[in-house]
């Protein structure tokens, strides 16, 4: 319920012609996520292409779709994303991330292969953002979960 409400007050945003550019694309990011943790994914998917169309240059409304796919177990689409992300910018995180979550989370490849890649992006990000400290405990929480996921195994 409540996040339809939510879904509600970001529609109200997105409708305001006068809100600002930044305002617009944090409605479209949080629209989106919210429609896919409901799984409305073809409301999403529409609300995606307004989104591009109006803002092609934006990595959260980019990263947010990786995110989508990944809400739909399409997890090869999602890290397919995550690297036209990572194209634009080499050391974005959240496609570091997101890569690593989706790596981890595939059930279409031997483990070892999700291990491997799993790792080669964790050592990736950390090559990448070894100036940014902050953003290391998500890269390593997600390195842990990966290797929770293997000892449950």
């Amino acid at each position: 319920r409540l996040h339809s409400e939510a879904i509600k007050k970001f529609s109200i945003v997105l409708g305001n012609s006068t809100a600002s550019s930044s305002t617009r694309e944090d409605a479209f990011v949080w629209k989106l996520a919210l429609l896919g943790w409901q799984s409305h994914f073809e409301e999403a998917e529409r609300v995606y292409q307004k989104a591009h169309r109006e803002m092609p240059w934006s990595l959260k409304i980019l990263n947010r779709r990786a995110w989508l796919y990944c809400n739909q177990k399409l997890y090869k689409k999602g890290i397919d994303e995550f690297i036209k992300i990572s194209a634009i910018v080499p050391n974005n995180e959240d496609a570091f991330q997101g890569k690593i979550f989706a790596w981890r989370s595939r059930t279409d490849v031997p483990e070892a292969e999700k291990f491997v890649e799993a790792e080669n992006v964790v050592q990736d990000a950390i090559k990448h953002q070894r100036n940014n400290r902050a953003i290391l405990p998500a890269i390593l929480n997600e390195r842990i979960q990966f290797y929770l996921n293997q000892k449950e195994k």
